[in-house]
Parts: structure tokens; sequence; C-alpha cells
């Protein structure tokens, strides 16, 4: 399998937002565990998914829960219909970034097909960064020391709190600033979580240390208390489901479920807000007459499996996550359409790579 992520530290640019993916749903109650068969009954539907799965074949290996959102209702679904998006509000962004400041530069890019708006980006004078696109970007100049390096998933990071304010003020903070520029917030998830400067500090000697980063380029200042961040990022979701906007399933490099794919994300230190980015908008979405029958998990499983079981190699395929989403991609038309999905991600000795099965049609969803 070819490497597609390096795990580790991740190389992150000041001027491209961040993305990322929402911290997994524990569903409450017992857990169930079921143990595939390799038998399963095609067209089998089922009412509820287990809480998790394990199988083992002579290439694949399954063990790993299922994350499952618990307001998602599987007997209740319908395949949404997407009807266009919900653009920022460029006037009230101009408002209250932009207008009665001092501005050093700004640069306009004519609307095209792809962005019937077209970009508008100012610098003001104190290196504040604000871009009206689609969607938003907010960036003052001191976040750079926060964007060299940093996690690559935030799966496992702490969650400390820190004197400055509490994670859930900033989050709240966040949706404020987000309705004020047209994002219905209510359709989104928040995650977050913390960073010291000691931290900060760590994250960046590891990359040194592993020939990611060369150390003329370290943070000359360093970095202290007054470094402590908290990470926020956003999903819409749709019935539930984390919504993943289609770039991010339009090839494998693009399709890992990380906080940095995230349309939302913010950093907050004891300096306010150093940043906030929308970079997708919301879509639209529309349930059809269209109600969806989901397949049996182990069915589903077993598409995963075949797929590894069909290559010619002698690697061993352990499959380390599984979350039911909503897809968005372009049709044959290439209209936005929706669909739901099993994300799934697959080690072997040389890296990780993502599969995305339909979660009603069983089929492979292939990534470039």
């Amino acid at each position: 399998m070819k490497t597609y992520i390096k795990k580790g530290m991740l190389a992150l640019c000041v001027c491209v937002c961040l993305s990322g993916c929402s911290g997994e749903t524990e569903k409450a109650g017992e857990e169930k565990t079921v143990q595939g068969t390799g038998e399963i009954a095609q067209e089998e539907t089922v009412d509820s998914f287990p809480e998790s799965y394990s199988e083992k074949t002579e290439k694949v290996q399954f063990d790993c829960a299922l994350e499952v959102p618990e307001e998602f209702q599987i007997s209740d679904f319908h395949i949404p219909k997407i009807n266009g998006s919900v653009l920022s509000d460029a006037e009230a962004i101009y408002a209250k970034y932009v207008e009665g400041k001092t501005i050093a530069e700004e640069h306009h890019d004519e609307p095209t097909e792809a962005n019937e708006r077209g970009n508008d980006t100012y610098i003001l004078e104190d290196g504040t960064l604000i871009g009206v696109t689609e969607g938003f970007i907010y960036h003052r100049q001191e976040v750079g020391k926060y964007r060299s390096w940093a996690r690559s998933s935030e799966l496992g990071a702490p969650q400390e709190t820190f004197a400055f304010a509490s994670a859930e003020d900033c989050i709240q903070e966040v949706k404020e600033k987000l309705k004020e520029i047209g994002c219905p917030v209510e359709e989104y998830t928040f995650g977050w979580f913390s960073t010291t400067g000691e931290e900060y500090k760590a994250l960046e000697q590891q990359a040194v240390d592993s020939g990611l980063m060369d150390s003329g380029s370290a943070n000359p200042e360093g970095f202290s208390e007054a470094d402590n961040s908290y990470e926020i990022y956003g999903w819409q979701t749709y019935e539930g489901l984390q919504v993943l906007p289609w770039i991010m399933t339009s090839s494998m490099m693009r399709a890992f479920d990380t906080y940095q794919k995230a349309p939302v994300a913010a950093l907050y230190t004891e300096q306010g807000m150093l940043t906030l980015t929308m970079t997708d908008p919301a879509y639209v979405f529309e349930p059809s007459e269209e109600a969806a029958q989901f397949l049996a998990f182990p069915e589903i499983a077993q598409t995963v499996i075949q797929k590894y079981e069909d290559m010619l190699d002698e690697e061993f395929y352990t499959v380390t996550r599984a979350k039911l989403a909503l897809r968005t991609y372009l049709d044959e038309k290439q209209q936005p359409a929706a669909e739901p999905v099993w994300y799934f991600e697959v080690s072997d000795s040389e890296g990780d790579e993502v599969v995305l099965v339909n979660a009603v049609t069983g089929e492979e969803v292939f990534l470039r």
C-alpha cells in the first residue's frame, strides 16, 4: 500500500485553513460486539448497528468501534438532495472586519464559473488578513508560530482548561461570529482540544528530530505558558451524520478525517481569537422521498475484506477506524449530490489509507 500520510506531524501553511474531524460519539449502555461470519445474505438490512466489530481473515483484521452518532435514526433516514449552499455574508464581513481599518493591501479576484462571487482579500496595517470568499478567512499575524507544526489528528489530544477562558466560552464566541456572517451554526457540531506552550515546543522538536523541519526554521522566540491554546473545529451535520465536503473525498490525499479538514476552524490564546476560517459554505439539504435501506455492517465489512483479499501481495491489513458519515460529491452531471458512506482507515506496514463504502449499496467509492 502506498503511504498517504505520515504518522506524526504534518506541515500546515499559515494562510491555509485548518480543517479536521469531530471526535468520536459514544453510545450509552453496554457495548455490543459482532463477530463476523463471512456468510452474509445479500440485500440484508438492519434497524441498528453494533457498537464494535471483530473479524479476521488471512489478510484483513477488523477490531474497532463503530462511530455512529446517537442522534442518527437508521429507520428514518432519507437520502438528501443538495439545493445549493449558504455563502457567507460579504457585506457583513466587510463591515465588521474591514470597514474603518487602515488597509495596507487589497486584492480582488474576478468571479469565475466555479466561483460566482470571486474573492476579496484585505491585509490590514497590523498584518491581519481578511478573506471574503464563499466562506471566510481571518488570520492575525501572531497565528504563524502555531502553524509551523501541529498535531496530525485530534484523536487522543488533551482537553485542558486554561485561565484566560474556557473552551466552551471560546466555542460560543465562534458560533456568534459565524452567525453574524450568515453561517447556519445550528447545523454544526464543534470539537476542541488544548495545546500548552510546552507541548508546542515538543511538537516542533519532534519535527526537527525526524527531519521534517530544519532547525533554522524553528520558532526563534520559543514557547511559553502565554502560548497555551484551544484548537476549535466544526463540521456541518445532516440528521446526525458528519458531512464530508466533496473536495475531501475527491482523492486519497484529501480523504483523511481529521480536524485539519473541518470546514470551520479557530484558534484561541490569551491574546484572543488568532484565526477563524470557514473554508466551505454550508450545503442546503432537502430530504428526498428515498428512504435509505442500510445494509448490515458485516456485509459492508465484506466489501473491505474482499478488496484486500484480491490484492496479490504479502501485506496484512488492519481496519483501525469505522465511521458512518454523509459523503458529498459531484454526480455525472457535475451537480452536487450526497450519499451515506462508511469511512474506514486501514493500516499496513507502509502506512494508512482510507476506504469508503456506500452504506446502502455496499459498493466501494474509489478514491484516486
